[in-house]
């Protein structure tokens, strides 16, 4: 395991709220295993900041189309899913959903799909620094020739971008 600061995750909560417009009347699912950091965040970007959170089944989480009607019905506006599995069930749409952050993964062009329907956020920051350094919206209309951003560093965080000898990238 990798040991995760208790200042680290306060920081990534209160920061991701700030960038992505969170606040006390939104619902958060808790998707993530517990194996996976994206639970830490889950867990306390909720309680952070007062909001419900929507515990989903393990028959719910295998099972991703019944779990975007799940969401409706529960009024999850909040979730963070990785590219690869939204790419499962891209042909249903999110109804009722504000705000969808992926991570784990980089997303390619194809899951920009999502960025026309709601506020569609790229995390991006290995479990060491606490889920989330970085974080950029999606543009529903992105240059085919560049990658999708991995964003800008979050409140309180600074990137380094080395090459393999250690130096600074320019």
């Amino acid at each position: 395991g990798v040991l995760i600061q208790h200042d680290s995750l306060i920081n990534a909560g209160y920061a991701t709220a700030e960038v992505c417009g969170l606040t006390c009347e939104d619902r958060v699912s808790l998707v993530a295993t517990p194996g996976f950091d994206a639970s830490l965040w889950e867990l306390g970007l909720a309680l952070l900041h007062g909001m419900a959170i929507v515990p989903v089944s393990r028959n719910l989480r295998d099972d991703p189309w019944a779990l975007k009607s799940w969401y409706k019905k529960m009024g999850v506006t909040t979730a963070f899913h990785t590219p690869s599995y939204l790419r499962v069930s891209q042909q249903t749409p999110f109804e009722g959903m504000r705000v969808l952050v992926t991570g784990g993964e980089a997303p390619n062009h194809d899951d920009r799909r999502y960025a026309g329907q709601l506020a569609f956020w790229n995390g991006y920051g290995p479990t060491e620094t606490c889920i989330f350094v970085c974080a950029e919206l999606i543009d529903p209309n992105p240059a085919k020739d560049r990658p999708l951003a991995a964003g800008r560093p979050l409140a309180n965080t600074r990137i380094s971008i080395r090459r393999e000898n250690g130096e600074r990238a320019q």
